[in-house]
């Protein structure tokens, strides 16, 4: 079996925003009530009635549109597609520039990652904050767009070669960029080495994995110096990627 990280691509397509300084994910997305009194729904919250942007307005919208890496975006055909294959059910209606998408509830699958036997990155008191070698049991993957558990609400998605072979079999865009992580066993996922003075700034690449691993070193009390050395180093090494354009990539 197969298994891929959810990685949107950004490069030449346009993408959905979103305001980061209040609760930006759909009404009928569940991250817990923990990410619900961290981040609240202000009174003039952006996103009433689930409308976002698109940006650029000239550009077009794939069927994945890169959003955030744990709330996947589907076009109306790509949701068609893949419930009718059995592969998604809970969906939430949003908008995107007044065009109807659907945002993917992610699924919890308790005992199908293993992380004693995956290999990753450390926080100075030893706590992971990413894995580029994962384990999988893949007789529990049962479900797709599945999260790693012990990230909660923080966590980056994962789908198998099924809804691979669903979704490039029906044309449908925007899984390009997407790693392979498991292939019948762990892939190390690697990038060439970047001075660190030379990392892309600026990339929307960047600030959706910023997004998840910064918040995973926050909520454990980490000062903003130590996470900013923890993710930055960990792209100049390689082991991310801030670079619209890489891929470590799909067959």
């Amino acid at each position: 079996m197969k298994i891929y990280r959810f990685v949107p691509v950004a490069a030449g397509r346009a993408v959905v925003t979103k305001t980061l300084a209040e609760r930006w994910w759909p009404d009928g997305i569940n991250f817990g009530t923990g990410m619900a009194r961290m981040l609240p729904k202000g009174p003039q919250w952006a996103h009433l009635g689930n409308r976002y942007r698109q940006y650029p307005e000239d550009q077009p919208l794939p069927d994945f549109p890169a959003f955030a890496f744990n709330v996947p975006l589907l076009s109306e055909k790509a949701a068609a597609i893949l419930r009718s294959a059995g592969l998604v059910d809970e969906l939430v209606l949003v908008h995107v520039a007044d065009k109807p998408f659907f945002a993917v509830q992610y699924r919890k699958l308790p005992d199908v990652f293993r992380p004693d036997s995956s290999e990753g990155l450390a926080l100075p008191r030893g706590e992971i904050f990413h894995f580029y070698r994962r384990d999988f049991d893949e007789s529990k993957a049962t479900a797709e767009f599945f999260s790693l558990p012990v990230f909660g609400p923080f966590t980056d998605l994962y789908f198998t070669e099924r809804l691979l072979a669903v979704s490039q079999e029906a044309g449908l865009t925007g899984l390009e960029s997407c790693e392979l992580v498991y292939d019948n066993g762990p892939v190390t996922v690697r990038y060439p080495k970047v001075d660190r003075a030379l990392l892309p700034d600026g990339t929307l690449r960047r600030r959706l994995e910023w997004e998840l691993l910064y918040w995973r070193a926050a909520v454990l009390d980490y000062d903003e110096s130590v996470i900013r050395d923890a993710i930055e180093n960990a792209a100049a090494e390689g082991w991310i990627s801030f670079d619209e354009e890489a891929t470590k990539q799909l067959p």
